[in-house]
């Protein structure tokens, strides 16, 4: 059956114990061969399946040490040589770091194609080519596609602001939806109109003032006072000056004098441990 999150938890963790300590019996001996790449590499990919990205970081760097003394399978280099690209691109590493880990890539792991992925993968997130990054994103193999969750997160915020900004509101949910990466589409929007609310009947019986004609202009009038005293507490309030020297004048003269005071002296002076505004006069004779 289904596993619940607890016990998936719980076998991760003794997993996890259980490779740390093979890691350590592993240094503790000086062990140094091709054992010890077979369980830093499960480990590792163990770590992705779980989101482990510290221990996963760890693991890695041991890898690049025991990889560039000759140990390990080459498939095995270049698979974790583009993990290490991917990981860079997940934790939002400077452009120098990520600089230094390409030179430092052999010439042959350049040419792969798992570590040409991760690096075109890079790169179009660099450059903000969401339609790109997750064509590449369901394209990525091995594990790769875990350590791309968390830049996709972000990814998807920066199209999502730039389709609002841009496009007009007829665009398919379900089309967007597919282009930010999402493996299944949104379900399909209801537009079926909502039952009417409690005591919408009562309401309109009222307003027509039932069978009865006598009736019926005074259940207007009632029905017309119940409405307004329940929108009473919705209506925002009306400033009506009465005058040059009323509240609403007032207003406007003190929101233009913060405008130009914004504009004279770069600063507005309503800030706590600011001065106070200037009076119109003084503005004036400043302008």
């Amino acid at each position: 059956g289904a596993k619940g999150e607890g016990e998936v938890e719980v076998q991760y963790i003794w997993v996890w114990e259980q490779l740390k300590s093979i890691r350590q019996d592993l240094t503790v001996q000086h062990v140094r061969s091709e054992l010890t790449v077979k369980v830093y590499e499960y480990h590792a990919r163990h770590c992705l399946q779980y989101g482990d990205f510290g221990e996963f970081n760890q693991c890695q760097s041991v890898l690049r040490v025991l990889h560039e003394e000759g140990l390990g399978t080459a498939e095995g280099k270049y698979e974790f040589a583009a993990y290490s690209i991917l990981y860079a691109l997940a934790t939002s590493q400077d452009i120098a770091t990520v600089s230094e880990l390409l030179q430092r890539l052999p010439v042959d792991a350049r040419a792969h194609p798992w570590v040409l992925h991760a690096m075109a993968t890079r790169e179009a997130s660099a450059q903000g080519n969401w339609v790109r990054f997750f064509r590449l994103h369901a394209q990525t193999p091995n594990c790769g596609r875990y350590l791309l969750d968390l830049p996709a997160e972000r990814l998807r915020m920066r199209a999502l602001r730039a389709a609002v900004k841009a496009w007009t509101p007829d665009v398919p949910v379900s089309s967007f939806a597919l282009a930010l990466g999402f493996d299944t589409p949104p379900p399909a929007f209801d537009a079926t109109p909502a039952p009417p609310p409690e005591g919408a009947a009562a309401l309109a019986s009222s307003i027509n003032g039932g069978a009865g004609g006598a009736g019926k202009s005074g259940g207007k009038k009632r029905a017309l006072s119940r409405l307004q005293g329940e929108q009473g507490a919705y209506r925002r309030p009306v400033h009506r000056g009465g005058g040059r020297g009323g509240p609403a004048r007032d207003g406007e003269t003190r929101i233009r004098a913060q405008h130009r005071q914004v504009l004279l002296t770069g600063r507005r002076g309503d800030r706590a441990g600011t001065p106070p505004l200037l009076k119109s006069e003084e503005l004036r004779n400043a302008a």
